[in-house]
């Protein structure tokens, strides 16, 4: 049998019990009641990031959209003025911010050790793999920053474009032709998984030897790759990407290994906000969106296409179904919802047995026996 049919066969299977046996499940995944009234007394949320300023404000007006009797701030620097900045307020008594997103390893184990953060166990951290999430709910990755190699179109051919980073090392990308970025250790680390410690260090130091465009900040070393400063940026491909739909002479490659972090986001382990603080860690409303997005963006849809407004559309589809007569998208009385907003196939499949599985078990124990 093939995958495909042993697959339909799974998911034919499990829709027959649940259509014979959800009557007495009830569950529905949704923001805890007395959270929400606890964050209406609260009222306000002031979040401190290393997220690009207008994605931060999007992230920030689509929280207020879901609750608007929060009043949410933000405040973004790099990951290292942020982590300094915490500091400082720590040392003086302080802490006026509830949740912070940090993309720096040592800088998220430095607030743990000094017990700046507190763990929290969302309920949406189920769907992330174990690799992504402190196990003791410090931390989880809520997004991924992959780095690969950006170029000036206008300076550097397709075709001549390095395709590998041995390529880098060829001699007419020899002074300041290579923008590399001053903080960038992941590459360090990601190469040294990749190929082990010493090929990464002797790599690294061959690479400097080119002489590279040292600089601070993808988006920065980006814009001046789309002014000419220079041909080559080792940079975050999605930084690039956005560069390019704004209509710049910029695009970019991967290398493989491609290295990617993650950015973490973090409850304060001293906010004055617990609640809105939880319900933002929470928020999920975008996160349809978010996905279509991407998809979206990964079909290299031009114009790139706005969060908001794929929000909103789905949005609009979601309120169209729901008041029709046999509407698809309202939950009937007696059903259990289950949320694999984060869940492939195999996880979802998973959650769904455990769900039924006891009533499956009490089903088939009361049946009568002959």
């Amino acid at each position: 049998m093939s995958f495909l049919q042993t697959s339909c066969s799974r998911i034919a299977a499990l829709l027959s019990v649940l259509l014979t046996v959800a009557g007495p499940l009830r569950g529905v995944f949704a923001a805890d009641a007395k959270i929400i009234e606890a964050a209406k007394r609260e009222g306000e949320l002031v979040w401190w990031s290393t997220i690009a300023q207008d994605q931060s404000q999007k992230i920030v007006d689509e929280f207020m959209r879901l609750y608007p009797f929060i009043k949410a701030s933000y405040w973004r620097s790099g990951s290292v003025g942020l982590h300094n900045k915490i500091l400082i307020e720590a040392r003086a008594g302080r802490s006026s911010w509830d949740v912070v997103s940090q993309t720096t390893p040592e800088f998220i184990f430095d607030l743990k050790q000094k017990k700046l953060i507190a763990p929290y166990d969302s309920p949406e951290r189920s769907g992330f793999s174990a690799d992504l999430k402190d196990r003791d709910g410090y931390w989880t990755g809520t997004y991924a920053l992959p780095t690969g190699l950006g170029f000036n179109t206008q300076q550097v051919k397709k075709e001549d474009v390095p395709k590998t980073y041995k390529d880098l090392l060829e001699p007419k990308w020899k002074g300041g032709k290579i923008s590399i970025d001053d903080e960038n250790y992941e590459l360090l680390v990601g190469l040294e998984q990749a190929w082990g410690g010493k090929p990464a260090l002797e790599y690294l130091k061959a690479l400097a030897a080119q002489n590279p465009a040292v600089g601070r900040g993808a988006t920065q070393r980006t814009q001046m790759l789309a002014a000419g400063e220079f041909p080559l940026a080792i940079s975050y491909t999605h930084t690039v990407e956005w560069s390019k739909s704004q209509g710049n002479a910029v695009d970019w490659v991967n290398l493989e290994p491609v290295v990617i972090k993650f950015d973490g986001i973090m409850l304060g382990a001293k906010t004055a906000h617990p609640n809105t603080a939880k319900l933002f860690i929470d928020a999920r409303p975008e996160i349809r969106a978010r996905r279509r997005w991407l998809e979206l963006n990964s079909q290299n849809a031009s114009p790139l296409p706005d969060l908001a407004a794929v929000d909103a559309e789905l949005r609009a589809r979601d309120a169209r179904d729901r008041s029709r007569a046999i509407a698809p998208l309202r939950q009937a009385e007696d059903a259990v919802l289950l949320d694999t907003s984060d869940l492939d196939i195999e996880a979802a499949f998973a959650k769904a047995l455990e769900l039924v599985n006891p009533s499956v078990e009490k089903a088939l124990a009361a049946r009568p026996r002959g």
